[in-house]
């Protein structure tokens, strides 16, 4: 709905009494977020409510119906918020008696298990999700809730397994652990919002597979007709990964076969929507779809089975890919749409909106946390609200500018209300959207139909040279993504912006917006002041940000990381692979540097050396790499030691030697040999923190 038209309402109709379900979604979605954090007892969620609309009911009196007709809507309101609380409630099968973790010990145990989807080949081991069946407690098979994430060892056994296998497993689940870095994104409680709480790994002596397969059908069809696309696409772009790994992300949205750093080109230069089934995908299908049954809507009695197959179509579509948030969204929308095109209804966007996301989390709750649900429909919102103001003053009478002018309308339109969001979840914004947009999204619309045909014409004939051609295409829009990407201040990075910074930013939108397009002083007044409380804010946070000084000790699996934090810079020591930007230093050091906002002014790399000192907040730690000479060895004061993966000493008679006050074990020193130094340590009664089990060493400047 314009902007526009949303200021008439202020004179006619309030423009919250023209989205019904939009006054449903708000509480609704409180309850829910609201319930992630405060826990109320369910008996009280269910009768609250209902209580205090039977006392309202009981002292009514006529004459005050009318007065007191906003009581009736803060209780509907606070009803609503209560069944957002119980509906997340349901969700959570940590709840419930059944649940796994109320019989997984710290043991090997056996387990029945069942595969959720198929395997997932990582670069030692096969990935999947299992449901929990059942548990063998002392001879007695107890059944279970709950999901887990596996690990098999690379076998021809474990290749052979497909979706709906079931498993004995003899093994020990581990809970789900968090990286122990600060700022690390929370893996933790972002498998738990899917149920899944545990992991293991298996070799192929641990699990044995059953005979019964109890996946269901419909999944199996989806599965499998994913699988018979990807083995097209493999034999038609088999020796060109780059084509093939884009191509599957268009039909499937299996993102597996894209190397990372081309998915971080598109991420860089605004078009990694492209690359994710979105709204955009489910759009273009349903245009296809709608062009392909038009013949069936010449016919009254044929037209219902038009929307029949386009609304088929879609869904399947949909969920064949994944059926991710911002799928669901598009095709929900479009379901509304169509039913309202069989009623010859026109349909509200906000209303639609606020429809297609209750519907969603009446599914699934938890989607409220995924990024692509808050992208999605903040985009939709954006383009709706902002498109036609912006199309009108760009318009051109010439039908390609008028074109190209559309285009960059809707570009523009959609980053009004998602950039807040991109910069909280993603700490970066493109500056250049606009020139990849323009030319990525034609191109990439070209390629998805161009793909759709190739597929069907590939079951009567060869297709070959459609394929090169589609490749050929492909690879131009890789190159012309990694050109913007190259570009000179291409986008702005590492920003930090709070939750409430974000909502502040939200709300300097909405004041300004309403001021540039119905021309309020009262609106841009209030513009002002939010932007001047959000300025406040980022300067308060970043003046103590700017008092920080800390000494920062990494976990990262197999090397040495250490970051010396003054104000807005720091110092790296440790190895030479965290120096260079790439996906190492980006998962393990950047969301502390993020946070900290600090950014690295120094490095020294630890490469080839046996030892290193650091004297800091006077304290003196040693990284040791190899075992020292005891003869020669001089006496040297220690505070903390850090032993590397290199070090093949005695612990104990290396102690006795060092006299540290304390042994540090970073992600450099093997998991194994863990045992050796905690029993050393014991011994001597010295201070030891694992940061694998204690979290990422923190020490202030004193």
């Amino acid at each position: 709905m314009p902007l526009a038209r949303i200021g008439e309402s202020f004179y006619s109709i309030p423009f919250w009494k023209t989205a019904p379900m939009l006054r449903i979604f708000m509480p609704l979605a409180s309850g829910v977020v609201i319930a992630e954090y405060y826990n109320l007892p369910s008996a009280f969620l269910l009768l609250a409510p209902c209580i205090l609309l039977a006392l309202l009911w009981a002292m009514q009196k006529p004459q005050l119906q009318y007065a007191r007709r906003w009581w009736w809507g803060l209780l509907l309101q606070f009803f609503l918020i209560c069944s957002g609380m119980l509906l997340l409630q349901v969700q959570q099968v940590v709840q419930r008696k059944d649940f796994a973790g109320q019989y997984v010990r710290s043991e090997i145990q056996d387990f029945i298990a069942t595969l959720e989807e198929p395997l997932v080949p990582k670069q030692k081991s096969y990935k999947a999700n299992v449901s929990l069946s059942y548990v063998d407690s002392s001879r007695r098979l107890i059944p279970l809730r709950g999901k887990a994430i596996i690990y098999l060892q690379l076998s021809d056994t474990a290749a052979q397994l497909q979706y709906g296998s079931q498993l004995l497993m003899r093994i020990k689940l581990e809970p789900i652990a968090n990286s122990p870095n600060p700022g690390a994104f929370d893996y933790a409680r972002w498998c738990a919002r899917q149920g899944i709480y545990y992991q293991a790994y298996l070799r192929s002596n641990n699990y044995r597979v059953l005979p019964a397969n109890s996946g269901n059908a419909f999944n199996r069809f989806l599965f499998q007709s994913r699988s018979a696309l990807h083995a097209r696409l493999a034999l038609l772009f088999g020796n060109q990964p780059q084509a093939l790994g884009l191509s599957e992300a268009l039909i499937t949205g299996y993102r597996g076969d894209l190397d990372k750093e081309t998915v971080e080109q598109f991420a860089n230069t605004g078009v990694v929507h492209v690359i994710a089934i979105s709204g955009m995908h489910l759009a273009l299908i349903f245009v296809l779809l709608q062009w392909l049954c038009k013949p069936l809507k010449l016919h009254p009695k044929t037209r219902w089975l038009s929307h029949v197959l386009v609304l088929a179509g879609v869904w399947f579509f949909c969920l064949m890919t994944g059926a991710a948030s911002s799928a669901v969204r598009a095709a929900i929308m479009l379901t509304v749409l169509v039913i309202g095109q069989m009623g010859r209804r026109q349909s509200n966007i906000v209303n639609s909106l606020a429809l297609a996301a209750t519907l969603q989390l009446l599914i699934d709750p938890y989607a409220i946390w995924h990024v692509g649900f808050q992208l999605s429909y903040a985009a939709v919102l954006s383009i709706g609200i902002f498109y036609k103001p912006i199309a009108a003053r760009v318009w051109h009478a010439n039908l390609i500018l008028r074109w190209l002018g559309q285009m960059l309308a809707v570009t523009l339109a959609a980053q009004i209300l998602t950039f807040p969001i991109a910069l909280l979840h993603f700490h970066q914004m493109p500056l250049f959207f606009l020139l990849s947009n323009m030319v990525v999204v034609p191109a990439i619309t070209m390629v998805l139909y161009a793909l759709l045909i190739m597929l069907t014409l590939s079951l009567i004939m060869p297709v070959a040279w459609f394929a090169s051609a589609i490749a050929w295409v492909i690879m131009q829009v890789i190159q012309y993504v990694q050109w913007v990407n190259g570009l000179p201040g291409n986008r702005l990075s590492n920003i930090l912006i709070a939750p409430v910074e974000m909502v502040l930013l939200f709300i300097a939108i909405v004041f300004i917006s309403i001021w540039l397009m119905q021309r309020r002083p009262s609106a841009l007044l209030w513009g002002i002041g939010t932007v001047f409380v959000l300025l406040t804010s980022v300067v308060v946070r970043q003046w103590h940000q700017q008092q920080t000084r800390q000494m920062i000790v990494y976990h990262v699996p197999g090397m040495h990381a250490i970051d010396v934090q003054v104000g807005n810079q720091s110092a790296f020591i440790g190895d030479s692979a965290l120096t260079a930007e790439g996906f190492l230093q980006r998962f393990h050091l950047l969301p502390s540097r993020i946070a900290a906002q600090c950014f690295p002014v120094a490095n020294e790399s630890m490469q080839g050396k046996a030892f290193h000192t650091i004297n800091y907040g006077g304290r003196r730690f040693l990284l040791l790499d190899a075992a020292p000479d005891y003869s020669s060895m001089v006496p040297v004061s220690v505070d903390w030691l850090i032993p590397g993966a290199a070090l093949r000493a005695n612990p104990v008679k290396l102690l006795s030697k060092l006299k540290p006050q304390g042994v540090l074990i970073d992600g450099a020193l093997p998991q194994y040999q863990h045992a050796r130094w905690r029993a050393a340590t014991d011994s001597l009664h010295l201070r030891l923190h694992i940061i694998s089990t204690n979290g990422a060493f923190i020490m202030p400047y004193q």
